[in-house]
């Protein structure tokens, strides 16, 4: 359901290898993927950017741990 890799572990790969994993898993049921990210959390934005996902034109507001944040939605295809 969620990707989290604290900062001190950032820029190891390790990231890397648990949404390689992922994807291999959903290339066996799936033709795309979507994924929601922060907005405001560029290395993220950044990370799936270079892993070959693309921002789509979906947005929304949620509440998150009682703050009110916007997140962005990315895709990526598998055909």
């Amino acid at each position: 359901m969620s990707i989290y890799v604290l900062p001190e572990y950032q820029g190891k790969g390790i990231g890397k290898k648990l949404l390689l994993r992922a994807e291999d898993e959903l290339k066996k049921k799936w033709s795309e993927a979507t994924l929601w990210v922060l907005k405001d959390n560029k290395a993220a934005v950044r990370f799936y950017e270079q892993c070959g996902w693309k921002m789509t034109d979906n947005s929304f507001n949620a509440e998150i741990l009682g703050k009110e944040v916007a997140l962005i939605q990315m895709s990526k295809s598998y055909k």
